[in-house]
């Protein structure tokens, strides 16, 4: 079936999800349905918003399982019914018909694999969330250097690229990534060994290995990005826990 499965996974964010969910309800005109995966927190929200909404539904994980394995749990629910598996944060909104445009160009590209919109702060200033293959130094300076080594961290978020044009991305972040369905079952999904962070980066470095994974301009969301490693010292053990098993994976490249 043309259309999109659009998979959120949900921790307690109450505000947050509700302002997501009415914001894709408003813009999105294709076929869709919306799964929010409960990872924690209370379902009463959730709950609501599937009697209000006749496209949600919602499904119990019982514990926080990690968000790539929420977001596979959505996909083995109902994946294989649409062509596009959007993989969304509850603290993304749409100011206008972002699933769709994205829809479209992918519809128009089948090289394209998996691509990301335009994701901006509540100013509609773009946020650095475009990256190069991360490396052990780049990571290292981002969280323990953050206002050094301006060329470096410039180079690595790809502030020399021309935002105004689609343009490959090796990692971009995954608060709001389209990938098509049948590209997300020929790689397996999330690699579930990533419990938060990191998880994003491998997945569209295994989509690139026989697809393109996409910038475009033409769709845009706001993203309030909340940078939760830099604060708490248990996310942040989660991060680097999440950087050794990739660079395990991938080689621990350093330049």
């Amino acid at each position: 079936m043309a259309g999109a499965l659009i998979s959120i996974v949900y921790f307690g964010e109450e505000d947050a999800i509700k302002n997501a969910v009415a914001s894709i309800e408003k813009y999105t005109d294709s076929e869709k349905e919306i799964l929010i995966v409960l990872n924690g927190g209370d379902r009463k929200v959730p709950d609501t918003l599937a009697s209000e909404y006749s496209d949600i539904y919602v499904i119990n994980m019982k514990k926080n399982v990690g968000f790539g394995a929420g977001h596979n749990a959505a996909f083995k629910e109902s994946g294989e019914k649409y062509d596009y598996f959007f993989v969304v944060n509850p603290d993304v909104v749409l100011t206008s018909d972002a699933v769709d445009e994205l829809i479209k160009y992918m519809d128009e590209n089948p090289e394209v694999g998996a691509c990301v919109p335009r994701l901006t702060d509540d100013e509609g200033s773009l946020l650095k969330v475009y990256r190069r293959n991360p490396t052990v130094t780049d990571l290292f300076l981002r969280r323990f250097i953050p206002f050094g080594f301006k060329k470096r961290y410039a180079h690595h978020t790809m502030q020399d690229a021309d935002y105004t044009v689609p343009h490959e991305v090796p990692f971009p972040q995954g608060s709001f990534l389209c990938i098509r369905s049948s590209v997300f079952k020929e790689i397996g999904g999330f690699d579930e060994r990533f419990f938060l962070y990191m998880e994003d980066a491998d997945l569209c470095r295994r989509v690139r290995k026989d697809h393109k994974c996409m910038f475009f301009p033409g769709a845009s969301v706001v993203h309030f990005w909340n940078k939760g490693s830099h604060r708490s010292l248990k996310l942040f053990m989660i991060h680097l826990s999440s950087m050794i098993k990739y660079f395990n994976k991938w080689g621990w490249k350093f330049s």
